[in-house]
């Protein structure tokens, strides 16, 4: 997705998001996400509304997240009804007691110096 992209994201969409402590060291979970990655957004590509996607690693905690990028919260739950199921298979087994939240984007700004 490029920068453009991205920039369509505006209120009303929704990031669901899947958090905890990764259950390997970062280089493990760099190596993971890398051979996950193509899958993981052939599926989600599949759901109508899909926006974009995100995985992070925080520095200080080894606490990661996922998030999936969505239109609407209608496309948001379309999609955990379709694909979360094969979603959460590729990344609940480097997640200890993953937590799943849902939020709303209610402002965005896009820096253009960037």
């Amino acid at each position: 997705m490029s920068k453009d992209e991205l920039q369509t994201l505006s209120a009303g969409n929704v990031v669901g998001w899947v958090t905890g402590r990764a259950k390997v060291t970062r280089a493990e979970w760099d190596a993971a996400v890398d051979k996950a990655w193509p899958a993981f957004i052939a599926e989600m590509s599949t759901n109508a509304g899909f926006k974009g996607a995100t995985v992070c690693w925080t520095i200080e905690t080894g606490e990661v997240a996922v998030a999936g990028i969505w239109s609407s919260e209608a496309t948001r739950l379309a999609y955990e009804a379709k694909s979360a199921s094969t979603v959460r298979a590729i990344f609940n087994q480097l997640i200890e007691t993953p937590r799943r939240h849902k939020q709303v984007i209610t402002k965005m700004h896009w820096h253009k110096g960037g």
